[in-house]
């Protein structure tokens, strides 16, 4: 086989590498979840939404500590959508640029979201989760109604339009995006992809399939430095990561090949409703 040909397959070979990982490190793998996983993985692969707005919740849900479903929440993410993005890297579906600017403002921000999480955790206990959790859900059912707005006409190619606009204001909003929903991933697990998302869907004329693959690669790297730290702080369980990843891998796998699959409209819609029920399923748990 080629090196191209192995390169093609890579997505399933480190699926496989890290499922025998699993296997050789937890003994307590739990079905409900890596069900849950697999049909949550396949929407984050196709759509680079649904790691902590919707796991998280589950998570909670299930009774887990809300600390530990956000950091074990972010664990899962950025493994997650990493073997997305690299289906996403061989599609041609990643815009580098972008990706730059928003790494550059996500990182910084997600680690002082980390920072913050022991001292809320200290002072508010259990109603600083709830404060943010509707602060997060009221956002994302508006930028869910924001993203039906119809949108300026778009050049035949999309690439251009970005690269012909991309000012140092446009740098600067991208940054900016970054490093605010880094902070509330930090510190929440929630925001990755979804707020990434619509932000780039309202800033920039791009194919719908390119903004998913390049938030998805962002959503990798904020989430993992994010989880590493939670990793640092032991708020990562890992038999229930192991569970969760033995499900997600092969779903992340399959949802991004769909995304050639799909005519844009339609991934447009899907995109648009995951956002709406994440956000309904924050206030639903937590209320308004």
């Amino acid at each position: 086989m080629t090196s191209s040909g192995v390169f093609k397959f890579l997505p399933i070979i480190f699926s496989i590498g890290i499922g025998l990982i699993i296997f050789a490190t937890s003994g307590n793998i739990d079905p409900t979840y890596v069900g849950i996983a697999f049909f949550l993985g396949i929407l984050m692969g196709l759509t680079s939404t649904g790691g902590g707005a919707i796991m998280t919740p589950i998570l909670v849900i299930f009774g887990i500590r809300p600390i530990v479903a956000i950091g074990t929440g972010l664990a899962f993410a950025s493994i997650t959508f990493a073997v997305g993005s690299i289906r996403h890297r061989q599609q041609g579906t990643v815009h580098f640029r972008l990706f730059r600017y928003l790494t550059l403002g996500s990182i910084p921000g997600s680690l002082a979201g980390v920072a913050m999480t022991s001292f809320f955790e200290a002072a508010y206990g259990i109603a600083a989760d709830a404060i943010l959790a509707r602060i997060l859900g009221i956002t994302l059912v508006f930028a869910s109604l924001l993203a039906v707005l119809p949108r300026k006409r778009r050049d035949e190619n999309g690439l251009r339009v970005v690269d012909g606009e991309f000012s140092l204001r446009k740098k600067m909003s991208v940054m900016f995006l970054g490093s605010a929903v880094g902070f509330l991933v930090g510190l929440t697990s929630v925001g990755a992809g979804t707020i990434i998302l619509i932000g780039l869907l309202l800033l920039f004329q791009l194919p719908v399939g390119m903004i998913v693959g390049t938030t998805m690669l962002n959503a990798a790297v904020l989430q993992g430095v994010a989880g590493l730290g939670h990793f640092g702080l032991g708020n990562v369980q890992l038999d229930l990561l192991a569970s969760l990843l033995m499900g997600s891998l092969p779903g992340a796998v399959i949802g991004s090949r769909m995304v050639k699959l799909i005519p844009e409209r339609w991934l447009r819609l899907i995109l648009v409703f995951t956002v709406l029920i994440s956000g309904l399923a924050m206030l639903g748990k937590y209320g308004l």
